[in-house]
């Protein structure tokens, strides 16, 4: 696979409400602060120790990107976002072969799904479950319980290696029941890690990791 098809058009998806109307991202930076970023030290750094090998990667809930800003690049790189505010910032920033895609995550996935390989990443950080959190009004742009059962149908269906990250959830917890799991402190908290886990792609055969961190 030569690269991964992009669309700067915005993506509909029937399980997903509106987009964020009006504004623009001038003066806004979301690296410096973002809700769930990934921006902690010792977060970022034990996150992207995990990564395997890849040529492309993908990141369907980007918000700050946290790992992207400070990883090795990819020959190619597509962020997705339902967050009009947040694909402006991206855009702005241009990073070299990152193309910025409007949309929602879920959508983006199912529709190329076709298009991933073995060297394709895709790391998924979405609004963790509600009943997972405290707070509830994160984001311009939640999941619902339906939305997150799609979201990891949709993971599992994958050809290429997958990273999430979440709180446990008892979804997550049967989708996933075969990945290894292990605890560790990220961001000042303790939180279940699940590590790479060989598992094989329904689609090709081929090998895939599949990762979770929680």
């Amino acid at each position: 696979m030569s690269g991964l098809a992009t669309s700067n058009q915005p993506e509909a998806h029937t399980a997903a409400g509106g987009v964020a109307a009006g504004g623009t991202a001038e003066g806004v930076d979301y690296g410096s602060r973002y809700p769930g970023g990934k921006n902690a030290e010792g977060t970022w750094q034990w996150l992207l120790s995990q990564m395997p090998p890849h040529a492309r990667y993908v990141e369907p809930f980007v918000g700050s990107g946290a790992l992207l800003r400070r990883k090795a690049p990819a020959l190619s790189t597509v962020v997705v976002d339902r967050d009009v505010l947040v694909i402006d910032w991206w855009r702005r920033l241009a990073l070299p072969g990152v193309t910025a895609v409007h949309g929602c995550g879920i959508a983006w996935l199912i529709r190329h799904a076709d298009e991933l390989d073995a060297d394709t990443l895709v790391y998924c950080d979405p609004p963790y479950p509600l009943a997972t959190r405290t707070k509830t009004k994160l984001y311009a742009h939640e999941l619902s319980d339906e939305q997150h059962r799609l979201l990891l149908g949709t993971l599992l269906s994958l050809p290429c290696p997958v990273m999430v990250s979440g709180y446990s959830w008892p979804d997550y917890e049967q989708a996933l029941h075969r990945w290894h799991r292990h605890f560790a402190a990220l961001g000042g908290g303790a939180r279940s890690v699940n590590v790479p886990s060989l598992s094989h792609s329904r689609r090709s055969g081929r090998p895939v990791y599949g990762e979770v961190v929680i």
